[in-house]
């Protein structure tokens, strides 16, 4: 077995369990496990027709926190459309009127998202706002949280990070 030092590990394998599984079965330490209130709602449809610039693939624009809670996210489906997913914290809970949706991305703190989906056709309803309370993270005590803002677009079919 080889051991390697790693400063961030992240266990995509759903719940974890199986993770934790193996570090008990393996007689290893189990971390912590921290919850932090995120208090979230988002609401998503399906689009035609979607103009993310430069022909990237996903576009994302994460909220300007702590002044702003909105953020969203375009990514391919099938057929060639697109699933847009529009986010928001507290009480800024995003609309399921066609109109109001498209005006909630519009004020988001850049434009990219709106510009994509302005001249867009809407194929389906907004579905309701789906609520999720708590972030449940498993680290040691020393992992600091980190904010992240602004877009990211990609052209590929996969993001990897380094």
């Amino acid at each position: 077995m080889e051991t390697l030092q790693s400063d961030l590990i992240i266990d995509a394998s759903g719940n974890g369990s199986l993770t934790l599984e193996f570090l008990r079965a393996t007689g290893r330490r189990v971390p912590g496990e921290r919850r932090i209130g995120v208090n979230m709602r988002y609401a998503s449809a399906l689009f035609d027709r979607v103009d993310i610039r430069d022909n990237y693939k996903v576009a994302y624009t994460f909220p300007n926190a702590p002044e702003e809670s909105r953020g969203g996210v375009i990514m391919p489906a099938e057929n060639e459309t697109y699933q847009v997913v529009l986010v928001g914290r507290g009480d800024d809970i995003p609309p399921i009127s066609e109109s109001e949706f498209r005006r909630y991305a519009q004020k988001f703190w850049t434009p990219t998202l709106y510009n994509a989906i302005k001249n867009a056709k809407l194929l389906t309803d907004i579905t309701p706002p789906i609520a999720f309370l708590s972030l449940k993270l498993r680290c040691s005590p020393e992992f600091t949280l980190f904010n992240m803002h602004g877009d990211i677009t990609w052209k590929t079919h996969s993001l990897m990070a380094t």
